[in-house]
């Protein structure tokens, strides 16, 4: 990983997460693959349907926001997918989650913040995958101490997790 990538993840873990996904698309075509009868084909493509589809039915489901950070990008046989990391979606079943992605193959995982899903997320920047991150952050873990980023500074966090 460059500096730049453990920077966001040492950002990105700070976070009070819920979930970990993966939405990837099938290259056959997912079951009812949208009003145009077809799947994004493109990482562009996927950040929309995840901006549109998933990430509206799960602020439908909890009633509020979902704060999320998203890094799509290709991946095997150039087939995009998305990996997010969602708060507020603690009460949300797994499988209900799972039913609010059409296109393909969906995994719903509850956040463990010891098994690096934020640096798995931060490695893939650069690799020309895209990355979106919600306007409303989740709250911080419990001994999480972050300095807001700016272009122009180094983004800082600590946590006292052992």
């Amino acid at each position: 990983m460059t500096e730049g990538q453990l920077e966001y993840g040492k950002w990105w873990s700070g976070f009070m997460w819920d979930h970990f996904v993966t939405l990837t698309v099938d290259p056959h075509g997912g079951r009812r693959v949208g009003r145009a009868g077809r799947c994004p084909r493109t990482p562009a493509g996927v950040a929309k349907a995840m901006q549109n589809e998933f990430h509206r039915l799960l602020t439908k489901l909890v009633g509020g926001r979902v704060p999320f950070v998203g890094v799509i990008g290709l991946g095997a046989g150039d087939n995009p997918h998305a990996h997010l990391l969602t708060y507020g979606t603690a009460a949300i079943p797994l499988d209900r989650m799972a039913r609010g992605w059409r296109h393909g193959r969906v995994t719903v995982e509850r956040y463990d913040p010891m098994k690096g899903a934020a640096y798995y997320l931060a490695k893939h920047i650069g690799e020309e995958a895209n990355w979106e991150m919600s306007k409303t952050l989740p709250p911080l873990r419990s001994g999480a101490l972050i300095t807001p980023y700016s272009p122009n500074s180094r983004i800082q966090c600590q946590t006292d997790a052992k």
